[in-house]
């Protein structure tokens, strides 16, 4: 292939990619405010933890379950303080920072992990696809969660045996998508010419069948960000996740939830967190699968 060939797939691919952000970012308003809410999210979890003021985790007594404004001493609380006089609003963002760290790992594990298991039984078939694929089905037949909560229990608690715990319950709904994608893309035309000049497999996977897969392991890293986030919020409700005195938003629900009728802020707040980071994930993969959309008008 020429070095003219080359420059001008480049700029294709290149002009392709745009098409598809051109799409995405022109959807709805909606889709735009999530993106910058989730930038923004981004910025709060880069924050060290050094950096948040001691109310986040400096315990007073004398101003616990302060609801949100002015407390007794005068000093002002926008979410109000838990059960031992903690700062919730700024104990809500410093939580933003595992949260979002945990889930993004967890997520990132099972992209890697179902990817790679996807395109080799998809390629390659026989009886590698026959037993992953009976694998596949127990595992999407058994809850999800209480898998978590199994290994969790099995493994131990930690905040490294979490994150792999959740990546590895997700790998299989990415294997079954991307061998159905391999499946399909085999039978094309530029992978038979790639096989009819001598390609070996591992070039046609890497350079054929990964990019022409790329816009469903992109949207699906999306969406299973949201419900990664949700599984990790149970179970640190449950107190089988991050210790004390780290924090994430399930634990400050967990710690909130005996205070349900007196003190409602507590439980709240993070759970509103919660509430808000799910549909972020949800707008921008659903606006991302949209972008993708080969029968999309905007893409023509």
């Amino acid at each position: 292939m020429s070095l003219a060939s080359t420059g001008s797939n480049q700029r294709a691919v290149r002009g392709i990619w745009q098409r598809r952000f051109q799409v995405f970012w022109r959807s709805s308003v909606l889709t735009r405010a999530c993106t910058v809410g989730l930038a923004v999210m981004i910025l709060i979890a880069l924050v060290p933890p050094s950096w948040w003021p001691t109310s986040a985790s400096e315990i007073n007594l004398l101003l616990r379950l302060q609801a949100p404004g002015t407390a007794a001493d005068g000093s002002f609380h926008l979410l109000g303080t838990d059960a031992l006089g903690r700062d919730l609003f700024y104990r809500v963002l410093a939580g933003t920072r595992l949260t979002l760290m945990i889930s993004v790992l967890a997520t990132l594990i099972a992209t890697i992990t179902g990817t790679i298991a996807g395109l080799a039984i998809g390629y390659f078939r026989g009886w590698l696809d026959t037993i992953l694929s009976r694998v596949i089905d127990i595992m999407l037949a058994f809850p999800t969660l209480l898998l978590v909560l199994a290994l969790v229990v099995a493994i131990g608690q930690s905040k490294s045996t979490l994150i792999v715990v959740l990546g590895v319950a997700g790998w299989a709904g990415y294997t079954r998508v991307i061998r159905g994608t391999v499946m399909s893309l085999q039978g094309m035309e530029y992978v038979e010419a790639s096989r009819a000049v001598g390609a070996r497999s591992p070039h046609i996977i890497w350079n054929h069948l990964l990019p022409n897969a790329a816009s469903p392991i992109l949207v699906l890293s999306t969406l299973s960000l949201a419900s990664i986030v949700l599984s990790e919020s149970s179970v640190s409700f449950l107190g089988l996740g991050v210790q004390p005195p780290e924090m994430t938003w399930g634990g400050m629900i967990g710690d909130g939830r005996s205070h349900m009728f007196n003190a409602w802020w507590v439980a709240f707040t993070p759970g509103l967190a919660i509430v808000l980071v799910v549909l972020i994930f949800n707008v921008i993969g659903d606006s991302i699968r949209d972008a993708f959309d080969p029968r999309s008008r905007a893409d023509t």
